[in-house]
């Protein structure tokens, strides 16, 4: 920035605009004055340069700055100012831990305390579960369920993975969260261990036939069945059942259809598996 005052008032009034400028802006002001050169140059030109008065903190949005690049790559999402420290707040206090030793050497150069955010960003360490899952296209059956106190998340697998392969989720899970995933399986009853008593729910005879597993987003409900208005008190004991067995039982009964299947038995049982996020249920396809 370039200003031309009168060249004997800028000089007069160079330690009151200093001043002025460092109450304001908590920065240092110097400025210098070069000479007319010649009849067509410009007479008291003013060069402003701006610097950290030397021991204070970095304006603000520098110190974000100077933050950002030197935490790139990092799980941090967000900073903040918290009476009068800067708060980093990564995916988890677990991993902001790991990046101790450069955080001390910000605060140095920064002239701000640095605090890391106890508090750990749920949403963020569930996705990172599901993905990783995803990638690896192993069947969820239930969770990811969060546990703050232990730092552990905690899954339902279909079936079980070779060990290497749980151990290199977990790693990859760690590394991302500084959280430890837990992987359990679902105790699924065998086709001959379903009893007489469940064959009897069938509509019809060609329903003995064992159940099948089937994505619960392939099945759809009938419109008389959307509008029915479900016991509330029934649908909680249904999703208990779930939650506490981690599968549908007995099996629900479903009809073939050019585009998924239709329920034809089993609405609260299959409410129950959306909504603790069942991705298959086991059933029984009619002939």
């Amino acid at each position: 920035m370039t200003i031309t005052p009168p060249h004997d008032a800028a000089r007069t009034q160079r330690a009151e605009v200093a001043a002025r400028f460092a109450a304001i802006s908590g920065y240092t002001l110097e400025i210098a004055f070069t000479e007319a050169r010649g009849a067509g140059s410009k007479t008291g030109q003013t060069d402003l340069v701006t610097r950290p008065a030397g021991g204070e903190s970095l304006e603000i949005n520098a110190a974000y700055a100077a933050i950002q690049q030197a935490l790139a790559g990092t799980t941090l999402y967000k900073t903040s100012l918290k009476e009068g420290a800067i708060v980093l707040s990564f995916i988890s206090p677990q991993v902001g831990r790991r990046h101790q030793t450069t955080i001390d050497q910000l605060a140095q150069q920064i002239g701000w305390p640095l605090s890391i955010n106890p508090q750990p960003n749920q949403g963020a360490i569930l996705d990172a579960a599901r993905r990783l899952i995803q990638e690896r296209a192993w069947q969820l059956l239930k969770g990811p369920s969060i546990f703050l106190d232990r730092g552990e998340v905690a899954v339902t697998l279909a079936v079980a993975p070779p060990p290497e392969a749980s151990a290199a989720l977990q790693a990859d899970f760690d590394a991302i969260t500084g959280f430890v995933l837990s992987i359990s399986l679902t105790n699924q009853p065998a086709a001959s261990s379903v009893q007489p008593a469940v064959t009897q729910q069938a509509i019809t005879p060609s329903m003995s036939q064992p159940a099948i597993e089937i994505a619960t987003e392939q099945i759809r409900v009938r419109a008389a069945q959307q509008g029915l208005a479900l016991n509330p008190a029934k649908l909680d004991q249904a999703i208990a059942r779930v939650r506490r067995d981690g599968a549908v039982r007995p099996p629900i009964t479903v009809r073939r259809v050019r585009e998924g299947y239709l329920l034809v038995d089993g609405l609260y049982r299959l409410r129950a598996a959306q909504a603790v996020g069942l991705a298959r249920v086991a059933a029984v396809v009619e002939g």
